[in-house]
């Protein structure tokens, strides 16, 4: 799984890992049950994981175009978020990778903030911005940057559908 995949699939997965909060946290304001989240993603620069220069130029030129394609087309993904998950702002799959580190800067009922920094082969920085605009309305803007100076900037929304998640996790 290339990089881009891995930021494009754990933005996706809006419940993950724990992320370690001091006693003072206050959780989001959301209700939980199944979430339809919109995602757009923008990446500037050189694409996260993928190096392009090895690549013959019809190969380059294809996969240029497929990203061209994709470049602020939202991606519809539904998710279930649980009680224990907005308790412990469980936000993506890289926050299981031991080599980041996460920081919550600010935690109230409306508004999450937080800075990761990993090493290793996800070595890059990661800033995430989620507001709960209503119980029933969330949004989260998150900005990373690879090790390679590659930057990514995820867009969600997300709207709550209601309390049975049937058969999505």
């Amino acid at each position: 799984m290339t990089r881009a995949s891995r930021i494009l699939a754990s933005t996706l997965l809006v419940a993950g890992a724990v992320l370690p909060l001091s006693a003072q946290k206050s959780p989001l304001n959301i209700k939980p049950g199944l979430w339809e989240m919109s995602i757009q993603l923008d990446m500037g620069g050189a694409i996260p994981g993928v190096d392009m220069s090895k690549m013959p130029p019809e190969q380059k030129a294809k996969f240029e175009a497929l990203m061209a394609a994709q470049k602020n087309k939202p991606h519809v993904v539904k998710s279930c978020v649980t009680q224990e998950e907005i308790d412990k702002y469980q936000v993506s799959e890289t926050d299981k990778d031991t080599s980041c580190k996460t920081t919550v800067t600010k935690s109230t009922a409306t508004l999450v903030e937080m800075s990761q920094t990993c090493s290793g082969p996800a070595a890059g920085t990661r800033e995430a911005r989620i507001e709960a605009l209503t119980p029933t309305t969330m949004k989260m803007v998150s900005k990373s940057t690879s090790g390679r100076g590659a930057g990514t900037t995820v867009n969600m929304d997300g709207k709550w559908l209601g309390t049975d998640c049937g058969d999505t996790k």
